[in-house]
């Protein structure tokens, strides 16, 4: 077992436990004060205490501090040190504890800056509460005395990383009352650093295929937590808004970015590829906003991530951080996820919608929510279908499109009236694909021709202008595509020779062009690589090279690049985890 020292011991805390946690210590407080207060010979202050500071925080919310007190009592006397650990805003830092004076069970010190006045409470003493006068402001703070170390903590309890990733563990131990022992030192060791390697801070870094235990030691306490590292290699790609889902040759499932949507079954970021739980065999996948869905080899659908608006279709408004069944044993043959809703085609080429509807994007000829699917009114059959932000638009197997939802021209009925039941396209035009943004619409013809419709203000349409277009407009260039891909206000397409081409919104490179200008008409991206499959995600893209390598570009704020970083990619870079 390898091992290494840490000095610090961290653990993350949310700010709503942290003020929980101030206000049980008070109400534990109160509960354990005796009726009559303790002569002043049996209060002894001498030994560590946990404390939690809150103060007023910024538009009328609260600064919690987190920290403990080293305490010395001679007498009437206390001295000692008070060290902050965690500090959400304000600017508390550590520091001595001086004019410290006990009269009774009345306390007052001095520390940073601050003046703080409590009552010892219990019988020994084992809690305070009061309050703090600070240069800046005030506010209260309550401290409960620590005990033994009774058990280490590890967080997360266990993960799946691919080659190449890594997750933080932190270390938290506690005493039997479930107070924090800060500033102990860690011991970190891995049962197969050939597998999963782990260092003194307790980053966990995936080595090869296999699986480790990391154990954690300190205080005289130890936990450990079991990593299953495995290699990645993508047949597929899919891009939510921040965050990406690709698929393996086998139907195994892999997601990187932000929380939630990644179906690993903790909730977490991550910024390298990690296994969607379940142990499902998907055949295709497809990404939204914050939810990600899956269907199985027989047309089972499954959805996890955020259920706002009942968009992973489970019938109730539960989120997922694991795949959830859809409800209704429907068979899909295609599926979409897009902003708040999704839908789905079944092999009779009936379309199915579910979530948010307040714009008609179900389809269903109402605006009103959907946890379950709810099929798409007009009675017209579907060979392929695309969910965007407020609409969504199908394909019937002629290639003859039709599009619901808000309009201001994205439906490319010659108008901008909204509908809620399927409208045709206008121009007669026949498309082999169609993909839809947050404003615009593009289809793909059989003849490799792009034509795009609605807002173009982000020159997403394409045609050389940034005009809002009505109906479809071709596309400039003249070029002959063989794939297509849209999201949020970029577009981005395929040639049969491998070249990617992006236009659009490109603050960040997502489309692909290193000059981050704001192409109306096509630019090539600024690589020499060659790609068989593409996809666009919020502010990011990816795609698959023909040798079978996974990259991604642009926006990566939560991971959504998977190269292990949050650095911005202007070109394309490896997702990390591949053989």
């Amino acid at each position: 077992m390898n091992a290494a020292r840490e000095v610090p011991l961290a653990r993350r805390l949310l700010i709503p436990f942290v003020i929980a946690g101030a206000a049980a210590l008070a109400v534990g407080a109160c509960a354990n004060e005796p009726t009559g207060a303790p002569p002043a010979s049996t209060v002894d202050l001498t030994g560590e205490w946990d404390f939690a500071l809150v103060l007023p925080g910024d538009e009328a919310g609260t600064c919690p501090i987190l920290g403990n007190l080293v305490l010395t009592q001679a007498g009437a006397s206390v001295s000692g040190t008070s060290t902050v650990h965690y500090r959400f805003c304000g600017a508390q830092s550590s520091g001595e504890v001086t004019a410290g004076a006990l009269d009774g069970t009345a306390l007052t010190f001095h520390s940073v800056n601050c003046d703080y006045a409590g009552t010892v409470i219990g019988v020994p003493a084992d809690s305070i509460a009061g309050t703090v006068d600070c240069d800046w402001t005030n506010g209260t703070w309550t401290a409960a005395r620590v005990g033994a170390a009774a058990r280490l903590d590890l967080d997360p309890p266990g993960r799946r990383l691919v080659v190449g990733g890594s997750q933080q563990l932190t270390a938290t131990l506690l005493d039997s009352a479930g107070h924090v022992l800060y500033g102990r030192v860690v011991e970190w060791g891995s049962s197969a650093p050939a597998a999963a390697a782990v260092s003194s801070t307790g980053l966990v870094s995936g080595a090869g295929p296999g699986t480790a235990d990391i154990t954690a030691t300190a205080g005289g306490r130890s936990a450990t937590v079991t990593f299953e590292v495995s290699a990645a290699g993508y047949v597929e790609l899919t891009g939510g808004e921040y965050h990406t889902c690709g698929l393996t040759a086998a139907g195994k499932a892999y997601c990187w970015g932000a929380g939630g949507a990644l179906g690993d079954g903790s909730g977490l970021q991550s910024t390298t590829p990690v296994p969607v739980a379940g142990g499902l065999a998907f055949a295709s996948l497809s990404a939204g906003f914050a939810h990600t869905c899956g269907l199985t080899a027989a047309g089972t659908a499954y959805c996890w991530g955020s259920n706002g608006g009942g968009r992973l279709g489970t019938g109730d408004s539960a989120s997922g951080v694991a795949p959830r069944a859809v409800a209704g044993a429907l068979s899909f043959t295609r599926i979409a996820a897009g902003y708040i809703h999704t839908c789905g085609l079944t092999a009779a080429g009936t379309a199915y919608c579910w979530g948010r509807n307040d714009r008609g994007q179900l389809g269903d000829g109402t605006r009103t929510n959907a946890a379950a699917p709810t099929p798409v009114g007009g009675g017209l059959s579907f060979a392929r279908i695309s969910a965007g932000w407020y609409h969504t638009c199908a394909l019937t197997a002629t290639g003859a499109a039709w599009c619901w939802g808000e309009n201001g021209g994205k439906l490319g009925s010659g108008d901008t009236i909204s509908a809620t039941t399927p409208v045709a396209v206008a121009g007669g035009l026949t498309f082999a694909s169609i993909v839809t943004g947050r404003l615009h619409t593009c289809g793909l013809s059989s003849g490799g021709a792009v034509y795009c419709w609605g807002g173009g203000i982000y020159g997403q349409i394409g045609d050389g202008s940034r005009a809002t277009r009505l109906v479809p407009t071709a596309v400039a260039g003249g070029r002959a595509y063989a794939a297509l891909s849209a999201r949020q206000e970029h577009t981005v397409a395929l040639t049969a020779d491998g070249h990617v081409w992006g236009w659009g919104s490109n603050s960040v490179g997502e489309s692909g062009d290193t000059s981050r200008t704001e192409w109306d008409v096509p630019a090539a991206l600024g690589s020499s690589l060659l790609f068989g499959s593409v996809a666009a995600g919020g502010v990011h893209t990816c795609g698959v090279t023909t040798a079978d390598v996974a990259y991604c570009w642009g926006y990566n704020s939560n991971g959504q690049i998977g190269d292990g970083t949050q650095t911005d990619r202007r070109s394309p870079v490896r997702v990390a985890g591949q053989p």
